[in-house]
Formats: structure tokens, sequence, C-alpha cells
């Protein structure tokens, strides 16, 4: 279905893109960067207070997707593919979580290298003392059907 140009700013404001309203991923490192480090609820407040009305799961997801040293990033299309997250030069490779659960700008001087790498063929997180293991996806539970009637 071909959309008219003029419909574009309407079906752009129904998808959440905003024109006044940067990416997700660039909320999370602004407020990172005004906080210094800050918990999950911390970065999540700090965009709701700037940016108004976001969607909390979205900003949690993205901060899983953006934090280097997270083993189930590699769930999202985004850390699919092989990389060097040491080199920043990837727009999704900037937090860092630490031992206390607080969330810091990554810096590989500091947190060592993380990578993005295959491991007996499957993509795995690998950080200084080798590859971590991701959680396991969850299974949408099966509805069983009652047939006793």
């Amino acid at each position: 279905m071909i959309i008219p140009k003029f419909l574009w700013p309407f079906v752009r404001y129904l998808m959440g893109l905003r024109a006044n309203r940067p990416p997700i991923w660039q909320m999370i490192r602004e407020a990172i960067e005004f906080l210094g480090c800050g918990s999950r609820r911390e970065i999540v407040e700090y965009i709701k207070r700037k940016y108004g009305d976001v969607n909390e799961n979205t900003i949690q997801a993205h901060i899983a997707l953006c934090t280097v040293n997270y083993p189930s990033r590699i769930y999202y299309p985004q850390n699919r593919r092989p990389r060097d997250c040491s080199t920043l030069a990837y727009r999704y490779d900037f937090l860092f979580k630490r031992d206390d659960g607080r969330y810091e700008l990554y810096d590989p001087n500091k947190h060592g290298r993380w990578l993005i790498g295959e491991v007996d063929g499957k993509i795995r997180v690998i950080g200084p003392e080798g590859p971590l293991e991701p959680r396991k996806k969850r299974k949408s539970p099966q509805r069983k059907m009652d047939v006793s009637t």
C-alpha cells in the first residue's frame, strides 16, 4: 500500500516516531551522560521527565540492547552479527552494567574488550574472561483446548 506524502506526519505520529524526539538509544545515552551512572529506574525516569510519554518496555529493551556485557543482547536483530564492541563504532555499544546493577558509559580501557562473536557456531557476547551464556528465550505458554464436552 502506498501512503500519500501528506499523510506521513500522521503516520510517523502513530508509529511513535515524532520528529521532535531522538531515537530511544540516544535518549538512553543522554540520560547516562547526564546521570554519570544510573539504575534502569533512574534512566527511565530521566527519559519520561524529559520526553514525556515514552513506552517503558521499549526503554528497558533498548537498555538491554545497548549493554555490551548483557548476554541476551544477541537476541535483538541489531546484535546478530559479529563485531568488536570496544571500537565504539556501532551506535548500540555504549552501556556497561556494573556488578551493583547500575549502568555507566562503556569504556574499553576500564571495562575490557567486549565482542559479539561466534562460539561453536552460535553468536555469543564475549568478554575479557570468555563467552557469556545468554538466558534461554522464553517460549509462550501453549493453550490447551478443553475438548471434554
